[in-house]
């Protein structure tokens, strides 16, 4: 591109001046965007001047530090991610799944072998009583377990006529 005045040799040594702590990235996307036309202020039909070059490329490297200091914020955000928490292994669920019934103290009342099979049983299963699937067992209400079965609540009928 021509110069729009003066000599090459004074415009070279304002280019010198310019360029100075530029980085080469800067210098070269700067220089395909000058000739293509892509940056507003500049001429498109004259060299531009050293301090429009100058500006051009600190602009150019102020964007590529923006980029930067963004991927490095990204990177931390990531890197602040909680951690995943592990699967939980079948043993430790079955283990976890009796842990429970214990702790609501809930009487075991019957296993089957499939769901069907509790399906077929379902009538037997008391209110308050769930099935656990992953131990293939029902349970009997909350505190069943401490409460007598009803087998031992029927009274015995030589001592229930009694009058004491």
């Amino acid at each position: 591109m021509p110069l729009r005045k003066g000599d090459v040799d004074g415009q070279l040594e304002g280019y010198l001046i310019a360029l100075r702590g530029a980085s080469f990235h800067a210098l070269d996307t700067v220089v395909v965007k000058v000739i293509r036309g892509e940056i507003d202020g500049i001429s498109k039909t004259f060299s531009p001047t050293p301090p429009e070059l100058s500006q051009a490329i600190r602009d150019e490297m102020a964007y590529v530090s923006k980029q930067i200091e963004l991927a490095i914020a990204r990177m931390e955000i990531e890197d602040q991610r909680p951690i995943s928490v592990k699967p939980m292994l079948l043993v430790d669920r079955i283990a976890q799944a009796k842990q429970r019934m214990i702790d609501e103290g809930r009487a075991q009342l019957f296993t089957v072998t499939s769901h069907p099979g509790f399906l077929a049983r379902k009538g037997e299963l008391p209110t308050g009583g769930i099935y656990c699937a992953i131990l293939g067992a029902a349970y009997g209400p909350q505190g069943s377990a401490s409460r007598p079965s009803p087998a031992q609540e029927v009274p015995d009928p030589v001592t229930a006529d009694l009058d004491w």
